[in-house]
């Protein structure tokens, strides 16, 4: 009779992209014949949203059961235009992330976090998305509103907004039937918090900053 012979192998050597399509946290999305390239996605938003709590709690180095309501609190300051709260719920949310593996000085650090922030609890969030002039850090769509956001670290929120006006970064949102709001925040990466936040309608951002 054959013999089946298996490899010693460790969790390290698990490959994390097969270990999410094997779950189920990944599916076949889309398959080119030319290439024999598979495209993966996630199954559902449930799926999604779970997979981005997961990860949000895996940088706070808690639950996902402790990360849950700051973000639905996070979703409400959105949805009800409370920019100010939101401003202290993302200092919160900062301020519970252990020092050890706060990645200071990295400006993606903060994107991935407030990504994760926006994405873990339904919003449909685009991040570093390209425009005909530029990649703007993040897009936020409510039922009312399209956030334009631009992160800066330890510059100005000034510039922030400065960036989105000089490269036209709502244009693109005008015509969906929302109010485009821009909003410049600057993040202090030695108090690890936002330093200063500027909000503007987008319309007015282009007349406010010539």
């Amino acid at each position: 009779a054959g013999q089946v012979m298996f490899e010693s192998f460790t969790i390290n050597d698990l490959n994390w992209l097969a270990l999410l399509f094997q779950t189920g946290y990944l599916t076949i999305r889309d398959y080119d014949p030319e290439t024999g390239l598979y495209t993966l996605g996630y199954p559902n938003r449930e799926v999604k949203d779970t997979m981005q709590q997961h990860l949000l709690a895996a940088f706070r180095e808690t639950t996902k059961t402790d990360s849950l309501p700051i973000l639905v609190k996070i979703k409400t300051a959105l949805e009800q235009g409370d920019l100010e709260r939101l401003i202290e719920l993302i200092n919160i949310l900062f301020s519970t992330i252990p020092h050890q593996i706060f990645q200071e000085k990295q400006e993606a650090f903060f994107h991935a976090i407030l990504h994760l922030s926006f994405s873990g609890i339904g919003l449909f969030v685009q991040s570093e998305v390209s425009t005909a002039k530029g990649r703007v850090d993040t897009i936020v769509h409510t039922r009312d509103c399209i956030y334009v956001m631009e992160f800066k670290l330890d510059g100005s929120a000034q510039s922030a907004l400065q960036q989105i006006r000089e490269k036209r970064y709502g244009r693109p949102f005008l015509d969906q039937g929302k109010e485009v709001i821009a909003l410049g925040v600057n993040f202090s990466s030695v108090e690890r918090a936002v330093a200063e936040w500027e909000v503007v309608p987008y319309l007015s951002l282009l007349g406010l900053l010539e």
